[in-house]
């Protein structure tokens, strides 16, 4: 009885990984808020939004945002590195409810500096616009909106950001249980 679950238990949990495995992933739980303050250094892990191992997001006290795990300091048109982004400035035709994660792929993305306009004026005019965010290595697409963007002199900066829906119990997981059940079943009769 135990072996007649056991070929099909394993071909799901063996397709349950590999979906994960090639699939974008679309961050749309709760949202965050991550700070950093005037003058706060970017090196201490308190001033960096660590989304994912490959991502962690900071900015010195002047100029862009840049991905700490990935780079030393911002790079025009490449920083932060292993992101792309959609604003409404690389989406001229997109309605603000359109630029969310759950519509990625009609989205236009680019280097967070084109995405955004450029500077000067860029990054501010960013500022209270819908946006999305894709992180490339983890193929992960999440919202994003700055709710501020302090000049030179501090490199403050604030946004909100959609985090990764907490996962219910594993389907696996309860496959199992259903098989020690049935299993436990049988060895009573």
């Amino acid at each position: 009885m135990f072996r007649s679950f056991l070929v099909p238990l394993i071909a799901f949990a063996t397709l349950n990984v590999c979906l994960k495995c090639y699939g974008q992933t679309i961050w749309t739980g709760p949202n965050i808020t991550f700070s950093k303050a005037s003058g706060a250094d970017p090196m201490s892990a308190a001033n960096q939004d660590r989304i994912t191992d490959n991502v962690w997001l900071t900015r010195d006290s002047s100029r862009g945002i840049y991905n700490i795990a990935a780079e030393d300091f911002y790079t025009n048109s490449l920083s932060p590195a292993d992101t792309e982004w959609a604003f409404p400035f690389n989406n001229p035709l997109a309605q603000p409810t359109d630029l969310t994660a759950t519509n990625w792929a009609a989205l236009v993305f680019e280097d967070w500096e084109t995405a955004n306009g450029g500077a000067p004026s860029g990054p501010p005019d960013t500022v209270d616009q819908p946006a999305v965010l894709h992180l490339i290595s983890d193929n992960i697409y999440l919202n994003i909106m700055f709710t501020e963007w302090g000049g030179a002199g501090g490199g403050p900066f604030t946004y909100e950001r959609s985090t990764a829906i907490p996962e219910p119990a594993s389907l696996g997981l309860i496959g199992v249980a259903i098989v020690a059940v049935l299993g436990m079943r049988a060895k009573r009769t």
